[in-house]
């Protein structure tokens, strides 16, 4: 049986999954995220989607071993290409930013691509990209995690369809509303570690992010003392 720790990437991405009765697991892999949903209960059917085809054949040999072939479609496809209109909420992790906002944009841009209506996104760059293409496209945010995996930090976004556009200010593009909002240790963690990393810059925008990561790390500090 498939057991992801639970303060891992995949982990977390599987708590903000909804429950559904058919989900998407865009650029599968090995189809982990995708089978611990069926496995959890999260969701009757997954899709497991990727661009390569040997990848997907990893994926539906783990779906074998797990018993959980009959309960999952595999398609080689870029993004939503090809897929049904009853999927209700699809995951998209691993990729670069700029790629999931690229997937989100064309959704949009086709009439024959359905986006679900629900998204569970990580992206392991360009965080502002994927949330700017969020907002403008009509989703709000609506839950957001900090995982620590394998030595590294790792945002994880929900985001709901609501029609409403709106672009906030570049602070709420960087980090999240629901990550500013639910301050939590490992948040603390994660600010303290922008902060080392924009020290090291010595560009006009490293320095500006600089200033307002080492801000957001007092307001951080200031909620610990008031919540004791």
């Amino acid at each position: 049986m498939l057991m992801l720790a639970q303060n891992s990437r995949l982990g977390c991405a599987g708590i903000l999954f909804p429950r559904v009765k058919t989900g998407a697991d865009i650029g599968a892999n090995h189809g982990k995220l995708g089978l611990s949903l069926l496995q959890g209960g999260k969701a009757d059917l997954m899709y497991l989607t990727d661009q390569s085809a040997s990848a997907l054949e990893a994926a539906r040999k783990n779906a074998y071993q797990a018993h959980l072939e009959d309960r999952v479609r595999f398609i080689v496809t870029d993004g939503f290409k090809g897929l049904p209109d009853t999927i209700e909420a699809a995951a998209i992790l691993g990729m670069g930013g700029k790629t999931i906002a690229h997937i989100i944009e064309s959704a949009f841009k086709s009439d024959s691509v359905c986006i679900p209506e629900t998204l569970i996104l990580s992206p392991n760059t360009e965080h502002r990209t994927v949330r700017h293409a969020l907002y403008t496209n009509g989703f709000s945010i609506t839950q957001e995690q900090i995982a620590f995996d394998s030595g590294r930090y790792y945002e994880i976004i929900a985001a709901r369809f609501t029609g409403e556009r709106v672009t906030p200010d570049e602070h709420l593009l960087s980090i999240g509303p629901c990550l500013m909002r639910d301050v939590s240790p490992l948040y603390r963690a994660y600010v303290e570690h922008k902060v080392r990393v924009y020290a090291q810059s010595h560009s006009a925008e490293g320095q500006k992010w600089l200033r307002w990561y080492s801000e957001e790390l007092q307001r951080v500090k200031m909620h610990g003392k008031n919540s004791l």
